[in-house]
């Protein structure tokens, strides 16, 4: 009954565990507060705002929310849940409550976060700069479920990137080394025309196809500038999917960035019956005003790529069945040795050594090879040994006379 109890106990503990880490609201709701990953801390540029914002282990710094006519710019991170962190500024309104607000934050290379808000409109009246959920101060920090109750697919995120100095440009080298695949959307060479002017079509070209995560624009066939870029040279950094349309964000290769360019763009791609169409945002795909508008034609689609994904996973499954192999030869030849081993003990099994001669004179045992092993091998006798001569076995009814009558004349016979 001990044992049994003490299981139970232990299966009880257990389900306190697996219940505190998986069910929301209940992930990092202690004392210890939360941990952010450590490839998010430092500076980073927020492509909605074009202001810097710092990460810690606890909290962030920069991000500014208004509200009750004072300005926040440091937020506490509160618990976190499956890479959704709930911030939260204290003391507002006269130290009469307290604001939270969720990020979902996704990296995308190592110089870069989507960084989705996914907290509801609720109580945003007197709040500038971020969606929040307010509670009087003396009430507990809301669960999980309540502050971050978008789905990240209804929402449009907006862009991190690495940003060390915290001032003046980025440092677009680094950026762009750690550059992502564009969309499959975008893996073509297209024919293009700018806000239905410019040049035609087919003096144009918008190239996808001689590095799969970079644009290259043709401004020698066409001087009409696109994508915000002087160059015309543009690497993915992140792409996604938000309603019918695939967003791809782009970081501009030019070496200065001065107006009317930009050091980032936001490209949403929708397709058509007749083709696909494209809308630029300068910075970030939010931005309102000085959108480019791209009517693209597609005149060759890029040579497809072996999969590297699906070369590591034939590799991986070519390692497993080789170790396999090997594992089960190596059980055979076990076997194999095994077996024959119990066949050679019982060959020697068969063999009669001396065993009263041997342990008294230690001379090594003979066997008459002329002989069949099974029988045992008769030893002459050790000197001073009496002999002992045992008389040859008889029948047990041997000299018994049986008489047998035939035609009247009797035998007599021996058996």
């Amino acid at each position: 009954m001990r044992r049994g109890g003490s299981l139970g106990w232990w299966t009880f503990l257990l389900s306190l565990i697996c219940v505190s880490s998986f069910v929301p609201g209940a992930y990092g709701q202690d004392e210890s507060g939360c941990q952010l990953p450590l490839s998010l801390l430092g500076t980073w540029y927020r492509t909605n705002t074009g202001s810097p914002i710092t990460f810690n282990h606890t909290a962030m710094l920069g991000h500014q929310l208004a509200a009750a006519g004072e300005l926040f710019t440091e937020f506490t991170c509160e618990y976190s849940f499956e890479f959704q962190y709930v911030f939260a500024v204290r003391n507002v309104d006269a130290s009469q409550v307290d604001a939270y607000f969720c990020w979902k934050l996704v990296r995308s290379t190592d110089m870069s976060f989507l960084l989705y808000p996914l907290t509801p409109t609720a109580d945003n009246g007197s709040y500038i700069g971020e969606r929040v959920v307010q509670r009087p101060k003396t009430d507990p920090v809301p669960p999980v479920a309540e502050v971050c109750s978008l789905h990240p697919d209804n929402v449009l995120p907006t862009m991190l990137y690495k940003w060390p100095s915290g001032i003046g440009d980025i440092d677009v080298t680094q950026i762009a080394s750690s550059k992502t695949q564009c969309p499959n959307d975008l893996l073509a060479s297209f024919d293009y025309i700018k806000d239905n002017s410019g040049c035609s079509s087919s003096d144009s070209e918008l190239d996808f196809c001689k590095d799969r995560a970079t644009a290259h624009v043709n401004y020698t066939t066409c001087g009409t500038k696109i994508l915000f870029s002087e160059k015309g040279v543009l690497s993915c950094t992140a792409f996604f999917k938000y309603g019918v349309s695939t967003y791809a964000m782009l970081v501009n290769h030019d070496s200065q960035v001065n107006a009317p360019f930009r050091r980032f763009a936001c490209m949403k791609i929708t397709k058509h019956g007749d083709g696909q169409s494209a809308i630029v945002y300068p910075g970030d795909c939010s931005a309102a005003n000085g959108s480019q508008e791209l009517k693209l034609y597609i005149t060759k689609t890029c040579v497809p790529e072996e999969d590297s994904g699906s070369n590591l996973m034939v590799m991986i499954i070519a390692v497993v069945v080789a170790v396999n192999v090997v594992a089960l030869t190596l059980v055979f030849v076990g076997i194999f040795c095994k077996v024959r081993s119990e066949r050679e003990k019982k060959k020697k099994s068969y063999i009669t050594t001396d065993y009263d001669r041997g342990n008294q004179t230690g001379d090594i045992p003979t066997v008459d090879k002329g002989r069949n092993p099974r029988i045992p091998a008769i030893l002459p006798p050790l000197e001073g040994q009496e002999v002992k001569k045992t008389p040859p076995p008889q029948d047990d009814d041997a000299g018994d006379d049986v008489i047998i009558k035939k035609n009247s004349d009797i035998t007599i016979s021996h058996m």
